[in-house]
C-alpha cells in the first residue's frame, strides 16, 4: 500500500513572501488606505495563520467587516501576481517531488485563500505531482480540520 505525504506551502515547498507584500501593497495604494508598505518581513511574520487572524493583525484599525474586504482585495491581487510571477521554490524541489511520487502520494494543506495552492501549481505545471489539495479558504477549518478532508 502507497503511503502518503502531506505538504504545506510556505516555507516548505516556496518562499512567495516578497511577491505576496508587493501585491498587497499595491492593491493597499490602489484603494487608497494610507497604511505603511507590507514588507516581506510583515507577510513572513503571518504566514501560517488563517485568514481572519491576518486580516486582524495587518489590518486591526478597521472595522472587521473592512478589513476583511481589504484582506480579500490583497489576497485576490496576490493571486494574479503570483500566477505571473511565482515564488521561490525550494532547491531542488522538482526532482524531489518525483522522486516521492513514485513511493507516495502527495498532499498539500495550507491555511491560505482559495486559490493560492492552485496558482502555485499552475505556475510551475506542478499539479500532476499531488494527489489532492485543500485549504482554510475552501472550508474554514484550521489544518487539523482540513487535513481530514483530504481523499
Amino acid at each position: 500500500m502507497k503511503k502518503g505525504i502531506i505538504f504545506d506551502m510556505d516555507g516548505t515547498l516556496w518562499d512567495s513572501s516578497e511577491n505576496v507584500a508587493i501585491s498587497w501593497t499595491e492593491k493597499v495604494r490602489e484603494l487608497g488606505y494610507d497604511f505603511p508598505d507590507i514588507t516581506q518581513q510583515d507577510v513572513m511574520s503571518v504566514m501560517g495563520l488563517t485568514m481572519d487572524r491576518i486580516a486582524d493583525i495587518l489590518f486591526g484599525s478597521l472595522p472587521r467587516e473592512e478589513r476583511m474586504e481589504l484582506l480579500n482585495s490583497c489576497c485576490d491581487n496576490e493571486l494574479k501576481y503570483l500566477l505571473k510571477h511565482g515564488g521561490v521554490l525550494y532547491p531542488d524541489l522538482e526532482k524531489t517531488l518525483i522522486r516521492l511520487k513514485k513511493k507516495y502520494h502527495l498532499y498539500i494543506v495550507s491555511n491560505c485563500q482559495s486559490g493560492y495552492i492552485e496558482t502555485f501549481l499552475e505556475h510551475y505545471g506542478f499539479g500532476k505531482h499531488f494527489d489532492d489539495i485543500e485549504c482554510y479558504g475552501n472550508n474554514l477549518n484550521g489544518k487539523g480540520g482540513t487535513i481530514s478532508l483530504l481523499s
